[in-house]
């Protein structure tokens, strides 16, 4: 997994790492809007070196 937490761009923060999902909740749509949201388990090292 990669998460940006301020998008993409050199120099900007990022963290990578293997993962395997553990749990996910998915909304009906209403407006048609669907929210998520999902736990995971993280199997290894966060490498957090900023983006390239």
């Amino acid at each position: 997994m990669v998460r940006k937490p301020e998008g993409t761009g050199a120099g900007k923060p990022q963290d990578k790492f293997d993962a395997v999902v553990s749990k996910y909740v998915e909304t009906n749509p209403v407006d048609d809007i669907v929210s998520w949201s999902a736990e995971f388990e993280i199997s290894d090292e966060v490498d957090d070196t900023p983006q390239a």
